[in-house]
């Protein structure tokens, strides 16, 4: 990795010079780079956003309970597999139009409109109307 080349090579400490992978949010980044390459690739291939730690979280279950709630069978061996499998339940709720709310167009004044950006349509599919 260049990173660490430069690094290494110059003596540069590490918060100096980072690769996106390691930076946090690094996942934001990665996701828009895949969304905009399935755009080249399958246009108009339908894309929603998805936060699985946060739904777990909002809805109060734990990987087991959201599999049995969902009626998926639960094969994953590690959090970056339930969250894959939680990523398309949601895709699955949402397009299938089981789930309403589109957080996408509920939101803050000053964030992009997933819906009309160059990356559009993005859509993030929620259970539940939030309060």
């Amino acid at each position: 990795m260049a990173d660490a080349r430069l690094r290494r090579a110059y003596g540069i400490a590490s918060g100096t010079v980072q690769s996106v992978n390691s930076l946090q949010g690094a996942v934001l980044v990665g996701g828009l780079l895949l969304a905009s390459q399935m755009r080249v690739t399958v246009p108009g291939v339908p894309i929603t956003e998805a936060h699985p730690t946060a739904l777990l979280l909002a809805l109060g279950l734990d990987g087991a309970s959201f599999a049995r709630r969902f009626g998926i069978r639960q094969a994953w061996s590690d959090d970056h597999q339930r969250d894959a499998a939680i990523a398309a339940v949601c895709a699955r709720e949402g397009f299938s139009r089981n789930w309403t709310v589109d957080l996408a167009t509920d939101r803050h004044e000053l964030e992009q409109d997933p819906h009309s950006y160059w990356l559009a349509l993005v859509f993030y599919f929620w259970p539940e109307s939030i309060p």
